[in-house]
């Protein structure tokens, strides 16, 4: 067929345009789009014309989408859905927005739903409201589910709560997007309690089943909260799930294992790690960091090295965890040892948690003038955390006078985070120097670094 020009038309175009794109053929569908060219399809079709703004969208050829996009005489609502999709996709929501204003042809349901997905990631909430009016006024996506939900994730995305349950209220049909978009907006504004309310409504409903992204939201409200009761209720659920004990949802239970090792309780930790049936890298780190929180540094390194048998290869993450369990476990010479394994092995490139966790680790184990020598070291200069880390040891361990010379460099670090200014002036008030203390705590006011208020919940049996 590929051979005989005469034999295409539109339909075979545009599926086999669309198959390259699933298949992640671009070189195919550009000898495609040749062909149409040669044939004259290309330049007259307008469905094999959409299909080209599609088919490069989809491989991030914005300019070439573009292109096609202005070739079209006439473009069509399906053209102009077309590229402005193209441009959200690939990050170019402004420019989207700019295309959507131009438009000349009386906008669908899908146009509407990708324009406000654009406003969501802007935060463009008042330009959401003006588009919520024009399919108000004109009807369009009236009572259409998919336009609603955007809708609603907008809202929540804009923290506007009030709007979001109103509009969540008044929708006619109502499915598990809904209800999930409606428990994260809940979730992003800090109203935890009316987020876990709506979860109990959907169960309670039976009109929308909780899926993967429901079970995530939910789980870290419970970790939010600090409600174990309520984190060992979704865990009895999601065992209960048989279509979540399959393949493919390794984020859920990594969701649940996090939040065991975030409450403390390694032994359920360890019990759901074991029990999962598609361990993933973060997995492992998760675990990893939970053994180093709790204490249990060398169950961490062996946790490690079984890791590596079961052929994962660690990334940046999963080194962090490891450096905080040597950390922690006093294991100095092998945190080094992982440190230069993970530059000179795996080619992973140290950030500031890193070094920051170096500095810690020497700290924690009283070497004190190996920790300042490593910041020297550094071939970055050091941020806020790395500088609270030295402050740190130095605090443990008693030396003010270093802690001069380290208070200097701290006042003159861009980013030096409140940690460091406070554990600087408790540094001081500790040996009684009260008025070098007073003028950190000026410094700070003086600045305008304010130390964010906290808040928490305890759940009591």
């Amino acid at each position: 067929m590929y051979q005989k020009p005469t034999t295409h038309d539109h339909f075979s175009y545009t599926y086999s345009l669309k198959a390259c794109s699933m298949l992640h053929e671009f070189r195919k569908g550009c000898e495609i789009h040749a062909c149409g060219v040669k044939s004259g399809h290309a330049a007259s079709d307008i469905f094999i014309q959409n299909s080209l703004i599609r088919f490069y969208s989809d491989f991030g050829d914005v300019l070439s989408a573009r292109r096609e996009f202005d070739n079209v005489s006439s473009p069509n609502v399906v053209s102009w859905t077309s590229i402005i999709q193209g441009l959200v996709k690939n990050g170019y929501e402004e420019e989207a927005l700019k295309v959507f204003r131009s438009i000349d042809c009386r906008p669908n349901s899908m146009t509407l739903v990708t324009v406000l997905s654009a406003c969501s990631l802007l935060r463009a909430v008042n330009l959401g409201k003006s588009v919520h009016g024009y399919s108000i006024r004109n009807s369009v996506g009236e009572d259409n589910t998919c336009v609603d939900n955007a809708l609603l994730n907008l809202y929540s995305e804009c923290m506007c709560t009030v709007t979001a349950r109103n509009l969540f209220e008044s929708m006619r049909s109502i499915d598990v997007i809904s209800w999930t978009t409606m428990i994260s907006g809940y979730a992003k504004a800090m109203f935890y309690e009316d987020a876990i309310r709506c979860f109990h409504m959907m169960i309670e409903g039976g009109e929308a089943e909780p899926n993967d992204a429901t079970l995530v939201t939910v789980l870290s409200v419970c970790v939010a909260v600090g409600s174990s009761s309520l984190g060992k209720w979704v865990h009895s659920y999601m065992e209960g799930r048989h279509d979540l004990l399959v393949g493919g949802f390794s984020h859920v239970w990594n969701a649940l294992l996090d939040m065991y090792v975030k409450f403390g309780n390694m032994d359920m930790a360890i019990k759901v790690f074991k029990s999962l049936r598609c361990k993933d890298l973060f997995s492992w780190t998760i675990m990893m960091n939970g053994m180093a929180m709790s204490g249990q540094g060398k169950q961490a390194l062996q946790l490690f090295s079984f890791m590596l048998i079961n052929g994962f290869l660690p990334d940046g993450v999963t080194f962090l965890s490891l450096l905080s369990a040597c950390s922690h476990g006093g294991f100095v010479k092998e945190g080094l040892s992982f440190f230069k394994a993970m530059k000179d092995v795996y080619k992973i490139k140290p950030d500031m948690q890193h070094y920051a966790c170096i500095v810690d680790m020497y700290g924690r184990a009283g070497l004190l003038y190996e920790a300042e020598a490593f910041v020297k070291e550094m071939p970055v200069a050091p941020n806020g955390s790395v500088l609270s880390a030295l402050l740190n040891a130095y605090r443990i361990h008693g030396d003010s006078e270093i802690c001069d010379r380290l208070g200097q460099i701290i006042i003159t670090t861009t980013g030096a985070s409140i940690g460091s200014f406070r554990t600087l002036a408790n540094i001081y008030a500790s040996v009684n120097r009260w008025s070098d203390a007073k003028n950190v705590e000026d410094m700070i006011k003086c600045i305008g670094v304010k130390k964010i208020p906290g808040c928490s919940w305890v759940e009591v049996d």
